[in-house]
């Protein structure tokens, strides 16, 4: 939902405002960004701020979703797999 994203992105912000937070330097270390959703969601449950922009009972609903989908997304078969693997036999 674009309007959630937006009022995460709009908290975030007015929370680096009121607690005079500055952005980093240039070329400080940078943490990677994470890998898999399995990663993003374990980061999002992390995220004490974030869980209470949304409530708790939105991010774990929202964590619930996405691995439902991530299951059903693995559980499928791309069409570059069937063309890659499916030729050979």
């Amino acid at each position: 939902n674009p309007y959630l994203t937006l009022a995460g992105l709009i908290f975030a912000g007015l929370d680096g405002i009121r607690s005079g937070a500055l952005p980093p330097a240039a070329d400080a270390d940078k943490r990677p960004l994470p890998a898999t959703i399995h990663e993003a969601l374990s980061c999002l449950l992390r995220d004490t701020f974030m869980c209470g922009v949304y409530g708790n009972s939105y991010i774990s609903a929202y964590i619930t979703q996405k691995e439902d989908e991530w299951d059903r997304y693995s559980r499928e078969v791309s069409e570059w797999e069937l063309e890659k693997y499916l030729k050979r036999i």
